[in-house]
């Protein structure tokens, strides 16, 4: 029986496991050559059984009524089949598909340079025939250093002291979250000090304003006093912390990243005259 005979009995749903057997067995010399091309990527075995995967996504895709025989549209499936399998693992690092096709134009592309002009192609010939910018050439020189690592384990350096391994990151620690709580920690047992040394409506207010996060009206309303009242005092407050003797004592604070990365939000002249404080100082009482 003929591999369209097969196909079409298989896509009508007759004697699948048996039909889909029998086509196998009459293209897996077809599909061993294939794998065995590409040997240098994958185990053989793996890549035959994907090339099964991909007789059967050919079965599924192919139309008799295109005229096209079925071993000449296989052999398309087939071949992405083993393709696919060898770009989501033949590396350690995990590259996407349509980067790898970049990949290989880029070293089909030097390759060629190398042999017929005996040099590397320039960065601006590279962009030019790869139709990418140079940041884009850069990514894709990144990968395809990325795509040559073979084990995470690999000794790095001379010494062989330091794995690839060991310079990954651990997803389960959270490192940065840890250090900002120190910093919170820090900072908070300098400032809030420092505001309780103010005059007691003052430290109540900023207390409000910046520890409960309660609105200047609900501050008002606790200090007994009017919304424009709580205004005033708070105002007053935070001119008492620009003081240098205050201000001096929160200065080593203001360059760190928790701070200035916060600080930059909300910045301008605009919003100064809203709230007669800055960034850094809305930043800092943790608003």
């Amino acid at each position: 029986m003929s591999n369209e005979e097969l196909a079409v009995l298989i896509r009508a749903g007759v004697d699948v496991p048996e039909n889909t057997a029998a086509l196998y067995e009459q293209n897996k010399g077809m599909i061993a050559r294939l794998a065995w091309k590409l040997r240098a990527y994958a185990e053989l075995e793996d890549l035959r059984q994907e090339g099964y995967i991909g007789l059967c996504n050919a079965v599924d895709a192919w139309k008799p009524e295109g005229g096209a025989s079925f071993i000449h549209y296989a052999v398309f499936w087939i071949r992405q089949a083993m393709q696919r399998y060898i770009e989501n693992n033949g590396s350690c690092v995990r590259i996407p598909s349509g980067q790898q096709q970049k990949i290989r134009k880029y070293k089909k592309i030097r390759g060629q340079y190398l042999k017929l002009l005996g040099r590397e192609p320039a960065d601006w010939e590279l962009c030019r025939l790869l139709g990418v910018s140079r940041d884009v050439l850069h990514h894709i020189r990144e990968d395809a250093r990325k795509g040559q690592i073979q084990s995470l384990s690999a000794p790095l350096g001379e010494d062989g002291d330091l794995s690839l391994e060991d310079t990954i990151p651990d997803q389960r620690d959270d490192y940065a979250g840890v250090l900002d709580a120190v910093q919170q920690e820090e900072l908070g047992a300098v400032l809030w000090p420092m505001v309780d040394s103010l005059e007691e409506r003052q430290a109540k207010t900023l207390r409000a304003r910046y520890q409960d996060g309660k609105t200047l009206k609900e501050t008002g309303e606790a200090l007994g006093c009017s919304l424009q009242q709580a205004r005033v005092i708070e105002t007053n407050a935070l001119r008492t912390l620009r003081r240098p003797r205050y201000a001096n004592q929160l200065r080593p604070f203001l360059y760190d990243d928790m701070v200035r990365s916060k600080g930059m939000q909300g910045t301008g002249a605009e919003r100064f005259r809203q709230t007669w404080t800055s960034a850094t100082e809305r930043a800092a009482l943790g608003w």
